[in-house]
């Protein structure tokens, strides 16, 4: 299974984001992270060059933007 990181925060695409994650079933298959309590925000910068969320990393990319993140989760867990 492909190691997936899902960073959300405050805003309407990563609360979108997450509905719809837990219609497909993917909830228990995604590390969900919220960068908006902790002061996390900050290190998304460092690590990964941005603060927008949504922001999926995965073995071998960064997807960031509510429709690029749910069609990728989409494609990977609704027919499972």
């Amino acid at each position: 299974m492909k190691n997936l990181v899902l960073f959300v925060g405050s805003d309407e695409d990563s609360k979108k984001l997450l509905e719809d994650i837990k219609i497909w079933g993917a909830h228990d298959k995604i590390k969900i992270v919220d960068v908006s309590i902790n002061g996390l925000r900050g290190w998304l910068l460092v690590e990964y060059g941005s603060t927008k969320t949504p922001l999926l990393v995965t073995n071998n990319t960064i997807l960031s933007g509510y429709e690029e993140i749910r069609n990728y989760i989409k494609a990977s867990f609704s027919n499972q």
